[in-house]
C-alpha cells in the first residue's frame, strides 16, 4: 500500500470520532516533525542551560500551531542524540530523550532543546551539539487525564504515513535541505538575546559565506542563504531586530511555505 493510501485508510478510520470532537481536539496543539540534521546542530550555553534551535514543522493540519514556550517530547522510535566532545578528547552519545528538554520557539517552524548545564559539568565537556535523526517526530507535553490529548490512531497516523510523505517536501529537496540546514547553524551561532557587536554580524556573514564555499552549495542555496544573511546584517545594523531573531523569522517564513506545499501535496486526506 502507498503512502497515501495509507494515509487515506487511516484518515476514514479516524472520521466517524473526528466530527464530534474537533472542538475539543482542537485545544491539543499539533503534532510536529523535526529535521534530520545534516551536520549536528552546534549548542551554546547562557544562564544555566545549554541550547540548540532545531527545525520542525506541522505534522497536523486541523489542530492548532503552538505557541512559543509549548513543551513537547520525543514520539516513540524517534531518534535525537546528544554528543559531547569533552575535555579528554571522547566524544560522547547521549540518548536526548533522557537528556534534552524540547519547546517551541517560532509556532511550529522551529524547538528549543535544552540541557541543564550543571548536570552536563561532571562530563567535564568542551564542546555540545545535537544530531536529529531520520523520520523524527514529536508530540505535545499534556496532562494524562486530557481528553483532548492525541488518541494511539492520530499519532500512528502523524508519525508514520504523514511523517513519511512529508520527507520529500522538508529533507528530499538538497538546496533548500542546504539552505535551512546553514541558516538554522547561523541561528545557533549567535546570542538568543541582545545586540551583538559589528564584528559579531560582520564574522556572521564570512562563516555564512564560508560555509557555501567549503560545501560547494548551489547556485539556489546561495542565493538563499545570501539574502537571509545580508537583510539580517541590514536589519541589525538600522536597529530594526536583532540579527538572530530576524534569521528566525525567515527561517520560520521558509518553513511555512514548505509546510503549505507538503500539505497540498496530500490532497485534503
Amino acid at each position: 500500500m502507498t503512502i497515501r493510501r495509507t494515509i487515506a485508510a487511516l484518515s476514514m478510520a479516524l472520521a466517524a470520532t473526528a466530527f464530534a470532537t474537533s472542538e475539543t481536539r482542537a485545544e491539543t496543539p499539533q503534532a510536529l516533525g523535526l529535521v534530520a540534521t545534516a551536520a549536528p546542530a552546534p549548542m551554546q550555553c547562557e544562564g544555566g542551560l545549554c541550547m540548540a534551535y532545531l527545525t520542525a514543522f506541522c505534522l497536523e493540519e486541523h489542530r492548532k500551531s503552538p505557541q512559543a514556550r509549548t513543551a513537547y517530547r520525543l514520539a516513540d522510535k524517534t531518534q535525537v542524540t546528544l554528543m559531547v566532545e569533552t575535555a579528554a578528547g571522547e566524544t560522547l552519545r547521549l540518548p536526548g530523550r533522557d537528556w534534552l528538554a524540547f519547546e517551541t520557539r517560532t509556532l511550529f517552524t522551529g524547538v528549543e532543546a535544552s540541557v541543564d548545564q550543571a548536570r552536563l559539568a561532571k562530563l567535564n565537556p568542551v564542546k555540545l551539539s545535537i544530531e536529529v535523526g531520520p523520520l523524527a517526530s514529536m508530540l505535545p507535553v499534556v496532562a494524562a487525564d486530557d481528553k483532548t490529548a492525541h488518541s494511539a490512531a492520530e499519532i500512528a497516523l502523524a508519525t508514520g504515513p504523514y511523517r513519511q510523505a512529508a520527507e520529500q517536501h522538508f529533507e528530499g529537496n538538497a538546496d533548500m535541505r542546504a539552505a535551512v540546514s546553514i541558516t538554522t547553524n547561523l541561528i545557533n551561532s549567535l546570542p538568543k538575546t541582545g545586540v551583538v557587536s559589528e564584528e559579531r554580524r560582520i564574522q556572521t556573514m564570512i562563516n555564512a559565506f564560508s560555509t557555501l564555499e567549503s560545501a560547494e552549495a548551489s547556485e539556489k542555496t546561495r542565493s538563499v542563504v545570501g539574502s537571509i544573511v545580508r537583510s539580517c546584517d541590514r536589519h541589525a545594523y538600522y536597529g530594526v531586530d536583532s540579527m538572530r531573531h530576524c534569521m528566525e523569522l525567515k527561517h520560520s517564513s521558509i518553513q511555512a511555505d514548505t509546510n503549505r506545499k507538503f500539505w497540498d501535496s496530500l490532497g485534503g486526506v
